[in-house]
């Protein structure tokens, strides 16, 4: 298989999407890139390890001072996972206030309706599952440019 075989965005979207069920030797996806904000280490490190494990590229931090220096110094993601444990309602604001305006932001929480005050686009409900995880990173990068 050739190294510059050219997909439609469509079937980019399609191949991201299934990526960790379809074997495609040769085929190269682009890099969806998702910025995990968490204050609990191990919660950071399990999200990680279940995301990196479906093709996705990861990086981590612990509050919402060094995610935004990541985003300041060029890092462009596909996604926010925010904990409201980093002070997200401040984060989410100065986020919104960036290069990564529109990036979408999945909020992890214990309240029901929060991430409609704080401005992210969706939420899991705390305790939720690492495969309740991926597939609202699935549904919420689906959509991103290539």
């Amino acid at each position: 298989m050739a190294d510059d075989i050219a997909f439609s965005e469509w079937d980019c979207l399609l191949i991201r999407r299934h990526r960790s069920r379809v074997a495609m030797p040769g085929v190269v996806v682009p890099e969806t890139l998702v910025l995990i904000v968490d204050d609990d280490a191990e919660a950071r490190e399990d999200m990680a390890v279940a995301l990196v494990a479906e093709g996705y590229v990861v990086q981590s931090v612990a509050n919402a001072d060094a995610a935004l220096a990541q985003l300041a110094g060029g890092v462009r993601p596909a996604l926010v996972i925010v904990n409201p444990g980093i002070g997200s309602g401040d984060f989410i604001r100065d986020l919104r206030a960036t290069a990564n305006a529109k990036v979408p932001v999945l909020l992890i929480s214990g309240a029901r309706l929060e991430h409609i005050e704080l401005d992210a686009n969706a939420c899991l409900r705390k305790p939720t599952t690492l495969t309740a995880l991926v597939r609202g990173v699935e549904q919420l990068t689906c959509n991103v440019d290539l």
